[in-house]
């Protein structure tokens, strides 16, 4: 989407981009306050009184602090909601577990394991006996293991299958390759919605 100032004034859409100006610099936004802009630009009820905003928890991931979080109150507030916290994802998840029955021993530590599309986040909790506050021991995070890795190593597994058997290598052909990712998608799809 394109974005212009004209005359002091923030201009969002396609007559922007089909008649934007090379040369930007002296014009340049950061991006909360585009991201800002275009929120006021959409909203057509607008929240002034911050009693009229629904109040929110917002689970965000353990690293984020300061201006990431200022943006998401932002945009929340924009969206007619007020963070009343923030809490980290993993802390969200074990305050999400059901409770445990009587006469079970009560969990000391937890390991929550977040696969995203890009990164996959492992932090050991420690737990109260109620599991009321649970607190972060440790977070480690890897893209050695997340949704792209999962795929490429279909990908690879598929293609080298297919050259062991036609003889023939798919790797050099752009367009067999986004048929295979495409495949591979589609497989960790089916895999992640069936049950066992």
């Amino acid at each position: 989407m394109a974005v212009q100032v004209r005359s002091g004034e923030l201009v969002v859409g396609n007559l922007v981009a089909k008649n934007m100006v090379p040369n930007l610099r002296a014009h340049l936004l950061t991006d909360a306050s585009s991201s800002a802009g275009i929120l006021d630009m959409g909203a057509d009820d607008s929240v002034t009184d911050m009693d009229d905003l629904l109040p929110c928890v917002c689970a965000v991931p353990s690293h984020y602090d300061g201006p990431p979080l200022d943006r998401l109150r932002l945009i929340l507030q924009h969206a007619g909601y007020r963070v009343m916290d923030f809490v980290p994802e993993s802390v969200a998840a074990a305050l999400s577990l059901p409770k445990e029955d009587a006469g079970t021993p009560p969990v000391k530590h937890l390991a929550v394991f977040d696969m995203g599309g890009i990164e996959t986040t492992c932090s050991i909790l420690h737990c109260d006996a109620d599991m009321t506050s649970p607190v972060i021991l440790s977070t480690s995070t890897t893209t050695l293991c997340s949704g792209v890795a999962v795929s490429a190593n279909i990908v690879e597994h598929l293609a080298g299958a297919f050259q062991k058997k036609h003889g023939i290598d798919l790797r050099v052909d752009s367009l067999a390759m986004e048929r295979l990712t495409q495949a591979a998608d589609a497989a960790k799809h089916e895999l992640s919605s069936a049950a066992f």
